[in-house]
């Protein structure tokens, strides 16, 4: 580890958590709990290659998407509805491609839905300012909660598994405090939970950690997954501006809410922290157990002294396993600026992900906006659809 020693010692105030593993926990379905929504066969089992194994591939997508349709809900029409919406309007056939069928959008719930524009390529769509309307109709086979929070996406949640509806959600706050308990109420239902879009909205995280590396076993993992922070952050070491000029740009920008104190304070990163951790380690966290520390107290005079060292300083989450048990925490960092997470910039975000077998994983992308982020709550529309 490179740059291990940078994380201090076991004294110096980080968060530790005894071992909590249940023997249970997380179920090996811990994501997905197969509820299968119709026969479909899938075109994909084509024995064709080249150009015309792609038309008839398309053809048998088309034909059987009038055979068969699953329906969507969409509650929530804010940056990352509406970039859902784009989406599933805009790649519709090859979404049908993929899968065989074609996700159809049924009905759309916002608070100002009647102000909202809704692609027409959608075709009819029902529409309604109230949420309920969206997880009882008869028609909808999977909810989406894009709302945020913890309140009302809670009830949206609860009254979706209620009603035996799967749910795919962005919300991070809600399953960091929440979803261990969501999660037995859905596998009891027996139906799908995804949320592939809570963390690090374009990188695939979620997918890495319960499929792509599961054979290895995970020790350690750091993180930039704010990417308000981080913008903020190396705006103030490229300009030498002060941590609130680059606020106030970043407002302006759309980078950082009109109140900032969630992404200054850590706290939505430390969100974000006890999803992956929960999933990496196989542990119940918990949010409040994690030592967290935001920016506010971050300077230009730090980044000088930082550099005088050959080090830069990033928000960074981390998770490692210890023989004293895992050691969480969300705070800003020395790391060489030799290191790949050093060249993390502006509003991107990146996890380092270490195996005892596989090593070193890195990956990189877009932490937030309307599109990255849809694509990672369709993604997940997609695959609790084909199960």
């Amino acid at each position: 580890m490179p740059w291990g020693p940078l994380w201090g010692r076991l004294s110096d105030g980080q968060s530790r958590l005894k071992s909590r593993l249940r023997p249970n926990w997380p179920p090996s379905n811990w994501v997905f709990i197969s509820r299968p929504i119709g026969n479909r066969p899938s075109p994909l089992a084509a024995s064709q290659s080249g150009p015309k194994a792609v038309q008839l591939l398309f053809s048998c997508a088309c034909h059987n998407a009038h055979m068969q349709e699953v329906n969507i809900g969409i509650v929530g029409l804010g940056n990352v509805g509406s970039g859902t919406l784009a989406i599933l309007a805009g790649n519709a056939d090859q979404i049908a491609l993929k899968l065989g069928f074609r996700l159809k959008v049924t009905a759309v719930c916002c608070r100002t839905v009647a102000t909202k524009r809704i692609p027409e390529s959608l075709g009819p769509v029902f529409r309604t300012p109230d949420w309920r309307e969206v997880v009882a109709h008869p028609d909808v086979d999977i909810v989406a909660e894009l709302v945020g929070g913890t309140s009302v996406a809670a009830e949206i949640v609860d009254a979706a598994i209620a009603n035996r509806k799967s749910v795919v959600t962005a919300n991070k706050e809600l399953m960091a405090a929440c979803g261990p308990e969501i999660w037995d109420r859905a596998i009891r239902a027996g139906i799908n939970v995804a949320m592939e879009a809570s963390v690090a909205g374009g990188i695939p995280i979620h997918a890495v950690l319960r499929e792509g590396i599961s054979g290895d076993r995970i020790t350690a993992l750091y993180g930039i997954l704010n990417g308000t922070c981080n913008y903020i952050l190396t705006e103030i070491e490229k300009r030498d501006a002060p941590l609130e000029t680059v606020l106030a740009e970043a407002q302006q920008l759309g980078y950082a809410e009109a109140d900032p104190s969630a992404d200054l304070d850590g706290i939505d990163a430390r969100s974000k922290l006890a999803i992956l951790a929960a999933l990496a380690f196989g542990e119940k966290i918990t949010p409040s157990d994690i030592f967290m520390e935001g920016i506010r107290r971050i300077s230009p005079l730090d980044f000088h002294y930082a550099h005088q060292l050959g080090h830069t300083i990033r928000l960074i989450c981390a998770a490692r396993q210890t023989p004293e048990g895992l050691i969480l925490s969300v705070r800003p960092a020395l790391i060489p600026r030799s290191t790949i997470l050093a060249g993390v910039q502006g509003a991107y975000n990146a996890v380092w992900v270490k195996g005892t077998y596989g090593e070193d994983t890195f990956y990189y992308g877009r932490g937030a906006g309307s599109l990255p982020t849809g694509v990672a709550v369709v993604s997940d529309l997609m695959r609790v659809a084909r199960e």
